[in-house]
């Protein structure tokens, strides 16, 4: 399990530096799949974590707003799995979805810890909440840019086809967020208009 874990995270850093062999150090069965999924425990206490740092000035209940963002990034994670997967079936994809999974769920890992690491130290202290706003629209890109080169390398598909799994993705984390915003918040998008 240790090695499993070594070597999937010496491919994330190989495919972080955009080297696609890096994909070939995954394991690529279902059982690493399911097994990455722990990986959720790591994942969504640091996605909370970092919304909960950029959230602080709205946030009236922070137990209610721990709950409800837990299940918003669990669930933003999670939900779009199944429609990629229909997808893939479609594209005659499905033998390579346990590897995209396992690197889908590396790469969560990564923009998570990245993140945390981001709002925990800044927390408007260091850089205006304007200079947070155009780095966070920097970042969006970025982020998009690898989640397309990783489904590209792990299902060896087209790239049009990577960029929409791409963007099945960040709709399901734009919608579970701007509805978790509006549930808490009256709004989906507190911070706009600052």
């Amino acid at each position: 399990m240790s090695a499993e874990l070594t070597r999937h995270a010496g491919a994330l850093f190989r495919l972080l530096r955009l080297d696609v062999r890096g994909i070939e150090q995954f394991n690529p069965s279902t059982e690493a799949a399911l097994r990455t999924l722990g990986l959720l425990f790591a994942i969504v206490p640091l996605r909370v974590f970092a919304a909960w740092v950029a959230d602080l000035p709205y946030i009236e209940s922070h137990g209610y707003y721990l709950l409800v963002r837990t299940v918003q990034v669990t669930l933003a994670i999670l939900l779009p799995l199944p429609v990629i997967y229909w997808v893939c079936k479609s594209q005659g994809l499905e033998a390579r979805f346990a590897l995209y999974v396992t690197s889908y769920l590396w790469l969560a890992l990564f923009w998570a810890v990245f993140a945390a690491s981001m709002n925990g130290l800044t927390a408007d202290t260091l850089f205006s909440i304007d200079t947070l706003k155009v780095t966070s629209t920097i970042l969006f890109f970025i982020t998009y840019g690898y989640s397309s080169f990783f489904g590209w390398a792990a299902l060896r598909c087209s790239v049009p086809l990577a960029i929409g799994l791409a963007a099945i993705s960040g709709l399901g984390m734009a919608l579970t967020s701007d509805f978790s915003n509006h549930y808490m918040f009256g709004s989906a998008r507190p911070h706009i208009g600052e």
